[in-house]
């Protein structure tokens, strides 16, 4: 917020925390584990291993899902309209 505030471009900034929950199945969470760079880049036979492990452990988890929690930040600002700023 100060970054945002010390240009003098904008007036009330603010930020808000949203927190939220993402339920992954056995098969989402390979399919999202396998987007990241450091998997992608494994040979093929070692990729399947680890995303076989993933997929194992959510299986393994109450009702066969795992709660994926996220924060996201949401910075909201109104543009001054003063013309000296």
């Amino acid at each position: 917020m100060a970054e945002l505030e010390s240009g003098g471009w904008f007036d009330l900034v603010g930020v808000e925390m949203i927190r939220w929950t993402h339920l992954l199945t056995p098969q989402s969470a390979r399919g999202l584990w396998g987007t990241f760079p450091n998997v992608r880049e494994l040979d093929p036979d070692r990729r399947e291993a680890f995303l076989h492990g993933v997929a194992e452990v959510v299986a393994g988890q109450p009702g066969g899902v795992a709660e994926d929690h996220y924060v996201t930040a949401l910075y909201t600002a109104r543009r001054r309209t003063d013309p000296e700023a």
